[in-house]
C-alpha cells in the first residue's frame, strides 16, 4: 500500500483492496492519478475487527516515456496515519 511503510504490518493472513483513478492526459505526456487502499493483517478470525484496518491514499503524476509501449515514470505521494511516503519509479503500481 503506497503511503504505508514497507513491511510495517505482517502476520499470517492479509486482506486488502486498492483502487486507482488515472486521468486522461493533462498536457503533452503528463497525466495524474489518485488512489486509496485499505488492508488488514491478522493471525486468525478473532483478530479480524474494524479497528485493525489500515487506510492509505494519495496522488501522483505520470510521465509517458513511450506512449505506444505504455512505459511511464511515476511520482506518487502516499499518506497514512503514520505519515507519508514518496515514490519515484518506472512502470505502474499495478
Amino acid at each position: 500500500m503506497r503511503g504505508q511503510q514497507t513491511d510495517r504490518y505482517k502476520d499470517k493472513q492479509l486482506l486488502g483492496a486498492q483502487t486507482e483513478y488515472r486521468s486522461p492526459i493533462i498536457f503533452w505526456r503528463v497525466s495524474a492519478v489518485c488512489y486509496g487502499a485499505t488492508a488488514i493483517s491478522y493471525q486468525g478470525l478473532g483478530d479480524f475487527v474494524s479497528e485493525n484496518f489500515h487506510f492509505t491514499g494519495g496522488g501522483g503524476l505520470r510521465f509517458a516515456l513511450d506512449k505506444e509501449e505504455r512505459v511511464n515514470i511515476r511520482a506518487d505521494l502516499g499518506f497514512s496515519r503514520e505519515g507519508y511516503q514518496i515514490y519515484l519509479k518506472f512502470g505502474e503500481a499495478f
